[in-house]
């Protein structure tokens, strides 16, 4: 997976005129043999701020919690302003993991007592970017 990463994302920049939803033709090197694509970021204090729902949106953090789903996973992604949920089909992340992602921003109501205590979070629509944590790699 790490080796045809880098392949699609070179493919996908050098095969479009223009580049998809914000994503700038721009690359920068990182410590790793992966390209990390210049995006423009958003950050999860900016989504919690949103009533939008159903934009699309590129979040970098660091990858904490997880909760395992059928036929996908959860994790807590986490930057410096706050955390927010995201749910993947991917299971190669592990606490720790760096990454950037391009997810849609959804809501899901919670009624209790008439009040809503819903919570909005992201669908992951594809990891542009990933650095396993230390821990993993060793």
């Amino acid at each position: 997976m790490l080796i045809v990463l880098p392949i699609l994302i070179s493919g996908g920049l050098l095969s479009c005129n223009q580049p998809p939803n914000g994503l700038h033709s721009g690359v920068t090197q990182s410590s790793q043999t992966l390209a990390k694509p210049s995006v423009d970021v958003t950050s999860v204090r900016e989504i919690s701020a949103r009533s939008q729902q159903n934009i699309t949106v590129y979040l970098e953090g660091t990858v904490g919690r997880q909760v395992p789903l059928a036929g996908s996973q959860v994790y807590e992604l986490v930057d410096a302003t706050g955390s927010i949920w995201v749910v993947t089909q991917g299971t190669n992340l592990t606490p720790g993991d760096q990454v950037l992602i391009q997810g849609i921003v959804r809501y899901q109501p919670i009624r209790v007592g008439g009040n809503d205590l819903g919570e909005s979070y992201v669908e992951e629509q594809r990891q542009l970017f990933h650095k396993p944590s230390q821990a993993s790699t060793l």
